[in-house]
């Protein structure tokens, strides 16, 4: 019986080293398979930096077969879209906050970053707190987040 547990104990050692080899294994596997496609990775941001410098170098000695023009087409609309959605970012957060505060020099005009209360330059993008605005219709001036003159009514974009 002892004879019995004894190849019994032999055998479950022996599966157990091998399980452990076969979990080094794979561990080991998994690393390098993680440190390829982290290279992968690293080169395809590589690739990505030389194309992207290249073409903002000069994107007129860009070969003009039909796939890179459908690729600049799709870079122009996405500026675009980054464009506008700046735009209406700014626009949004200077619409949010009320003309007196905006007024008192609280929030940037040009960017809607918040400022202390007293400071004359916005301290994310320099721009001058205090700075009127012309109505596009009868040159009066208001204050920044103005949305129709106070003189003549018209809306002020």
């Amino acid at each position: 019986m002892s004879n019995l547990l004894g190849r019994m104990g032999k055998t479950v050692s022996g599966l157990a080293e091998s399980a452990a080899k076969q979990g080094a294994q794979l561990r080991d596997k998994i690393a390098t398979e993680r440190e390829i496609a982290d290279l992968a990775k690293q080169e395809n941001d590589l690739l990505l930096e030389i194309g992207k410098a290249a073409y903002e170098a000069d994107n007129s000695v860009w070969p003009q077969d039909e796939r890179i023009k459908q690729i600049r087409i799709r870079i122009k609309e996405l500026q675009d879209a980054l464009d506008e959605a700046g735009k209406a970012s700014a626009a949004a957060a200077t619409a949010a906050v009320p003309v007196a505060v905006v007024a008192a020099g609280q929030i940037c005009p040009g960017c809607g970053q918040s400022n202390a209360e007293g400071v004359k330059f916005c301290s994310s993008c320099g721009s001058k707190l205090d700075a009127k605005i012309p109505c596009p219709t009868c040159g009066a001036e208001l204050p920044p987040g103005t949305k129709f003159c106070g003189e003549c009514g018209s809306k002020v974009e």
